[in-house]
């Protein structure tokens, strides 16, 4: 029998997302693959050696459905592999609140079809590199993080001059604005500050209706108002984030 971590609380959903594309179980999945030459445990082990079991399974009912649906192209293998991470994100958590599993998939589709370009990635890459180094080394020094800085911004810059797909482009700056509003929530900072990156993602979100849910909006729109704004209220701030992080169709 298959097992993995957080089983019980994973295998409900699992089952609901293996029925839509009819498949039976994870013991299908791993034949499905296999029966296209897939060894999907050998390349998720291969990448990251102290990989989770449930990272293997994620890929390998991800890589199913990628087959099972005809995928066409390497670009929409990794969105229907997303679909597969997405299942494994246990129902309620914040990885299923923000649709981590899709939008990992979305964003490797998007490099796939070099909606990204590497010159603008590369910034990032540096910045993660140079954070490894600064734990690894130990360092208390906080100046040595000013590259990181640096590099973040040069990143969103090169991405407003690079990134020549507006809808890709309006995705990663609605992705930002999102996630400011988000801090921004949790540790209480006023109203006023929050509502003008609220306003920049409505403006965002006129120009692309397909990018988001309308009932969430609505209720985003009723619940960010001076009067309504209360991050002192534990079921409203949990409320408010959950439809942040559910807004967006990634």
């Amino acid at each position: 029998m298959i097992t993995f971590e957080g089983y019980e609380r994973r295998i409900d959903k699992l089952n609901a997302e293996m029925k839509q594309y009819g498949i039976e179980n994870l013991e299908e999945a791993q034949k499905i693959c296999e029966e296209k030459g897939i060894d999907v445990r050998s390349i998720v082990l291969g990448i990251q050696p102290i990989a989770f079991e449930n990272a293997v399974w994620a890929y390998t009912l991800g890589a199913a459905i990628a087959i099972k649906k005809g995928s066409a192209s390497a670009s929409q293998a990794a969105e229907n592999i997303g679909l597969g991470l997405q299942a494994f994100c246990i129902k309620g958590s914040v990885a299923d609140q923000r649709k981590v599993g899709i939008g990992h998939g979305n964003l490797a589709a998007m490099l796939l079809r070099e909606d990204i370009m590497s010159e603008t990635l590369s910034y990032i890459e540096m910045s993660v590199a140079l954070m490894r180094r600064i734990k690894e080394e130990g360092t208390q020094n906080i100046t040595n993080l000013q590259s990181v800085t640096d590099w973040a911004l040069a990143f969103w810059g090169s991405a407003q001059q690079r990134v020549l797909n507006m809808k890709a482009l309006a995705l990663l700056l609605i992705g930002r604005c999102i996630e400011d509003i988000d801090m921004m929530v949790r540790f209480g900072y006023p109203y006023y500050r929050i509502e003008k990156y609220y306003q920049i993602v409505t403006q965002y979100l006129n120009d692309n209706p397909d990018f988001f849910d309308e009932h969430i909006k609505r209720n985003l729109d009723a619940m960010l108002t001076e009067k309504q704004y209360d991050p002192e209220d534990a079921v409203y701030k949990d409320t408010l984030l959950k439809y942040i992080n559910q807004l967006i169709f990634v």
